[in-house]
């Protein structure tokens, strides 16, 4: 009988963990919503949302579409615990997922051309 109970509980044990790391991971995966930023092929450099560049954004999870269109640029999106990037000298698409949690002031530029290609927004 002692057997079957510590099977049982051990069963039951695994079981718990199973569906706690399920539910963490499905939360994880979940988006407060769905960016899109892109950089190149001219200088040009864009942070939207259904279109309309970001001005503000409320605290969340959020999913990333990069499109890094040139190898003479990069995206870099930092500020509060935040530091994603592109590579300068290659053209790639990327998706993040990006938690922003503290409210204040992130930015985004190319590191190549920091003081042309750049831009801000706010997370309330």
């Amino acid at each position: 009988m002692p057997r079957i109970r510590i099977l049982l509980i051990t069963v039951l044990a695994v079981l718990a963990l199973a569906v706690a790391g399920a539910v963490q991971a499905s939360a994880q995966k979940t988006a407060t919503g769905t960016l899109a930023a892109s950089v190149g092929p001219g200088f040009t450099i864009s942070f939207t949302q259904n279109g309309k560049k970001v001005k503000t954004l409320k605290a969340g999870t959020y999913k990333i579409t990069v499109k890094d269109k040139s190898t003479m640029h990069n995206f870099h999106l930092f500020g509060h615990g935040i530091n994603k990037k592109t590579v300068v000298s290659t053209k790639s698409t990327v998706v993040w997922n990006v938690k922003f949690v503290v409210k204040g002031t992130y930015r985004y530029h190319c590191d190549a051309h920091p003081t042309i290609l750049f831009g801000s927004f706010k997370v309330k």
